[in-house]
């Protein structure tokens, strides 16, 4: 698997950044999609990008941003290509017939997302993967799509993307030839706060399963051009939340893929004391014992995992390890998530 077939779509907060770094022979294999959520000077925001040097491209999406000016992308590309990162553009198809032109001096490569289904009362594929495609020739630069076809959690969904997206696929990107076709869905659920104190839930990933059902479904020509992207497990984060004014702190979660599922783990307290009963180190030794775990050697975020279930360093066990905070186990379940998903494609597209 020589050409970069995962993109994953991360939030830009410590958590994801901590997970980044920690990846090792995966860093190659992936393509991250960074999504901006608070403004901070352009020199801050390369500086922190210039801390993973273990990846090589990333695409900067600035649409999360409130009241941000119109070349603040711009900005941000331009002094990333003076110094020689590796940072690209991601836009939605309206964005990009206004604003590509204006990065066409600045960089080589672009990213258009294309929700799946599209709105019926706007531009239709055809019209949408013609001038993108006529675009792209007049230009001579790199340019990929991403079909986004957003939340899947049931099976009806799922049914109903997959044959949109493979009909999608077929019928017009064996005409309009892109760099890649990258395939977005994410099975993890935007709301999570149902779940009950000491309880857990498993989430079918149907996300993975109907990209692997249409890899398996598409001929040789179109294969080769496909690409996955998700949200992983922090699509729903609580990073936002002011935890200052919560009394007795937020519940502590651990998600954590599998091959089938996303299962999620919430702590819980004493109904008197408040002390936490089931604490991030209870949850650890939960994941660790189960049939699901991976083992300590599989990523930087299952070694943790396994560090903070048994209290100490795996090779040095006079060092002592804590449980570890909301922070840590976002970088651990992101860490592990991309692992997951790293190998998997691996193996679909080397099989």
């Amino acid at each position: 698997m020589d050409k970069i077939k995962y993109y994953p779509i991360l939030k830009w907060k410590s958590g994801e950044k901590s997970a980044l770094k920690s990846l090792t022979t995966e860093s190659s294999k992936i393509s991250p999609i960074i999504e901006l959520v608070d403004y901070d000077n352009v020199d801050n925001i390369i500086d922190s990008f210039a801390e993973l040097n273990n990846i090589t491209k990333f695409y900067i999406d600035t649409s999360n941003i409130e009241d941000v000016e119109n070349d603040y992308k711009e900005k941000i590309i331009d002094a990333a290509t003076k110094k020689g990162m590796p940072l690209f553009p991601i836009f939605t198809f309206d964005e990009f017939t206004i604003h590509a032109d204006r990065f066409l001096d600045i960089c080589s490569d672009f990213l258009v997302k294309i929700p799946i289904p599209h709105d019926f009362e706007q531009d239709g594929y055809d019209s949408i993967f013609g001038s993108l495609f006529d675009w792209k020739v007049k230009n001579q630069i790199s340019l990929n799509v991403l079909l986004d076809a957003g939340l899947v959690i049931d099976r009806r969904t799922a049914n109903l993307q997959f044959s949109e997206l493979r009909s999608v696929i077929s019928k017009y990107l064996r005409q309009y030839k892109f760099d890649n076709v990258i395939v977005c869905l994410t099975s993890f659920p935007d709301d999570i706060s149902k779940l009950p104190a000491g309880g857990e839930e498993h989430y079918i990933r149907y996300d993975i399963k109907i990209f692997a059902r249409i890899v398996e479904t598409m001929d040789e020509e179109l294969k080769p051009l496909l690409s996955f992207s998700d949200y992983g497990v922090t699509k729903f984060t609580e990073t936002d939340i002011d935890f200052s004014k919560l009394r007795h702190g937020i519940l502590p979660k651990v998600r954590y893929t599998t091959s089938e599922s996303y299962w999620v783990l919430k702590g819980q307290r004493d109904r008197i004391t408040k002390e936490l009963v089931r604490n991030y180190k209870t949850m650890a030794q939960i994941v660790v014992n189960s049939k699901n775990y991976y083992g300590e050697d599989f990523s930087y975020g299952d070694k943790e995992i396994f560090e903070r279930a048994q209290g100490h360093k795996i090779d040095n066990p006079e060092v002592q390890v804590g449980h570890g905070n909301h922070f840590n186990w976002v970088a651990i379940a992101v860490n592990h998530h991309i692992s997951v998903v790293t190998n998997e494609l691996s193996n679909l597209f080397d099989s």
